[in-house]
């Protein structure tokens, strides 16, 4: 497990975390892992019609438009500053807008998004109390929260450390499932597997 602090973390997230071009990948694994994160919007854009969405971990923005064709309204959000005017240059305007974070609180009102996306963040997390606490008070009373994360008994041995170096914690689903209810009334944990 990674010992950063939460302030060491979201810089060196907003500093070091690789932009998504989704135009030219470096790798054939790369690639792949692009398709699997805009499947996950591709998804979540089938659940997004007529709501406000938030789009944590936006990166450059991609998966919020792809979000954006079904939503009434997508916030991109991002602690890199790098991704954030990047987004905003490739697809601000109509109904999406994007806006940098520090990582540590959510510039809303409370109750403003009727559903959020939170796609390959968690494992990024330091302090997951206030991070969480943050996504639920965005969070409209009726609305939810869309989580994907590499699932580490898939992944890692017992012991192990994460791949990424920018990944604090990678979860097996029981665990995530107990964080999450910590937090939300109703948690539901799907597994993806490609075969």
């Amino acid at each position: 497990m990674n010992m950063l602090s939460h302030e060491e973390m979201v810089g060196l997230q907003a500093e070091k975390h690789e932009l998504i071009n989704t135009q030219n990948f470096p790798t054939k694994e790369d690639y792949v892992l692009h398709l699997i994160h805009t499947f996950s919007y591709v998804q979540a854009a089938k659940l997004a019609k007529g709501k406000k969405v938030l789009d944590v971990g936006c990166n450059m923005g991609y998966g919020s438009k792809l979000i954006s064709e079904t939503a009434k309204q997508v916030t991109g959000v991002d602690v890199s500053e790098k991704a954030i005017e990047a987004a905003k240059s490739q697809y601000g305007g109509g109904n999406m807008a994007f806006q940098c974070i520090d990582g540590k609180r959510l510039p809303f009102a409370n109750n403003v998004f009727d559903m959020i996306v939170n796609f390959q963040v968690i494992e990024h997390i330091v302090d997951y109390d206030a991070y969480l606490n943050e996504l639920k008070r965005v969070l409209s009373p009726d609305g939810f929260v869309l989580f994907t994360t590499p699932n580490a008994s898939m992944r890692l041995d017992p012991g192990m450390k994460p791949w990424n170096k920018f990944h604090v914690r990678e979860f097996k689903s029981d665990e995530l499932q107990t964080l999450l209810e910590r937090f939300f009334p109703k948690v539901q944990v799907f597994w993806a597997f490609c075969k």
